[in-house]
């Protein structure tokens, strides 16, 4: 199974995080594959990358390419977003899991937007909603 996962820069529950990696891992094995943007702003790609690290998930980083010679364009603004097609053209996801903080985060909504285009199903977990095991499993099976 491969899964995009993009989130808020300002996301800051990384159990949250976690418990649903910890759920994917236990639902599909040495067959999950993560693909991340990597960004260096913090939030959900660095948490990411720390607990798939820690539990030995495939990933797959993504990180913005923006400048003069960067595959993503040379404007600073615009590279991530670009970044995020790139990453759903070429990783194939079959499933992006947004982490969606409260207020602004437009790199996450156009991803969510992109992926929808490209036909990728969308999985939005909001901060301040709850979790459990079951709502992830739902979604997964349907």
């Amino acid at each position: 199974m491969r899964i995009c996962i993009t989130g808020s820069r300002h996301w800051t529950n990384e159990q949250r995080i976690r418990n649903f990696l910890v759920v994917l891992v236990d639902f599909y094995g040495i067959n999950l594959e993560i693909a991340h943007g990597k960004s260096k702003g913090g939030g959900v790609d660095l948490m990411v990358e720390k607990i798939c690290d820690e539990l030995g998930i495939i990933q797959w980083p993504f990180p913005v390419r923006a400048g003069k010679t960067g595959i993503d364009g040379p404007n600073f603004k615009v590279a991530p977003l670009n970044r995020n097609v790139r990453m759903l053209k070429s990783f194939m996801p079959d499933l992006v899991l947004a982490f969606r903080a409260s207020g602004k985060s437009s790199g996450t909504d156009h991803t969510c937007r992109a992926a929808k285009e490209l036909g990728i199903d969308v999985f939005v977990i909001r901060e301040d909603e709850p979790f459990s095991d079951e709502i992830l499993l739902d979604a997964l099976t349907t």
